[in-house]
């Protein structure tokens, strides 16, 4: 485990933090970098899933889901600036 926070660690993704009360213990957390690679994969990972769901629907459905979006569309940007 420790070889894997290594790696991790040289790369950026993580740091390594001792424990102010017990200096055997070492913490670990996301850097921004590891944070902003953990976010790109779900960002990837649910535009994969949204577009697979999307390839499965019955084609009189898909014209109804784009207009549902085209409108969703026009509705947030038409607002943007009420905020």
């Amino acid at each position: 485990m420790s070889e894997k926070i290594t790696r991790l660690e040289n790369k950026g993704l993580v740091e390594r933090i001792r424990d102010k009360n017990d200096k055997r213990i070492s913490r670990v957390y996301l850097t921004a970098k590891g944070r902003n690679l953990i976010d790109s994969i779900d960002k990837q990972a649910s535009s994969k899933f949204l577009f697979n769901s999307i390839l499965n629907m019955d084609d009189r459905y898909i014209d109804d889901f784009l207009k549902c979006l085209e409108s969703l569309k026009k509705h947030m940007s038409d607002n943007y600036f009420k905020l």
